[in-house]
């Protein structure tokens, strides 16, 4: 935090427990406006439940998370007004099957922030258009394909303008060919300037668009590094080993 600027997410020292297992002990983060971060690391490391207890949908045991300097551990009747600021796309699309795709972008803008029906209607059509889906505006989520669902849901988060998003594996459950153009999407997000932790196993998808790669183990970050040290050189043994099982060494 150079300058004194404020980071736009603070993750200070928070534990999530399940019962008597530890998934992120005294876990600390500070994301600047404007990072991208890809998180790895081998599954059951706590990359998922991080994103989870800064999006509320886990209740942390200890520390604070603040998003623009305000805590976003509130009560479960302020959470809805928290999680407007926030975009989370997960794997398996969270999709509105009894509404057609046009109804799943607007129901956010119109019912959690008060936009005019027409006009989010019109912001998400210019939206399925400049990826391809202006003629899916009616289609249900049940007759897309698994690529066209995940876009679809990205584009959900964009039309509420969060301050992050946050992408668990979002590629996760798709076929090989779906996944480039999910992928475009994101990259596209990512050159646009806007603030993204992103847990991921596409490792050169990670590399090309992450301006930081965090490596979780234990819930723990083990290494916090640029992509081109953590990819070329990475500093602990347990990362190569990691990078090896894709190859990178």
């Amino acid at each position: 935090m150079e300058g004194g600027i404020m980071a736009i997410l603070e993750v200070k020292g928070i534990t999530k427990h399940y019962g008597e297992l530890e998934i992120l002990n005294d876990f600390s983060l500070k994301v600047e406006k404007g990072d991208v971060l890809a998180i790895l690391g081998p599954s059951g490391c706590g990359k998922s439940t991080l994103l989870r207890c800064i999006n509320g949908l886990e209740r942390i045991s200890a520390g604070d998370i603040l998003l623009k300097g305000e805590s976003v551990v509130k009560s479960e009747k302020e959470m809805p007004d928290v999680r407007k600021k926030i975009g989370m796309v997960f794997q398996s699309y969270e999709l509105f099957g009894h509404m057609n795709v046009l109804d799943n972008l607007t129901l956010g803008p119109i019912k959690a922030k008060g936009e005019d029906k027409k006009q989010a209607e019109e912001r998400a059509l210019a939206l399925l258009e400049r990826v391809g889906l202006g003629d899916k505006a009616k289609s249900y989520p049940a007759n897309l394909s698994g690529g066209q669902q995940q876009r679809v849901a990205i584009l959900r988060a964009m039309l509420m303008d969060p301050d992050i998003y946050l992408f668990d594996e979002v590629t996760a459950a798709l076929d090989p060919e779906m996944v480039q153009e999910v992928l475009a999407l994101v990259g596209e997000l990512a050159e646009e300037g806007k603030t993204m932790l992103i847990v991921t196993h596409e490792m050169e998808f990670a590399r090309q668009v992450a301006d930081r790669i965090l490596f979780l183990e234990d819930g723990a970050i083990v290494e916090d590094s640029d992509p081109e040290t953590f990819f070329e050189h990475p500093k602990t043994e347990r990362a190569r080993q990691f990078l090896e099982g894709f190859h990178y060494h």
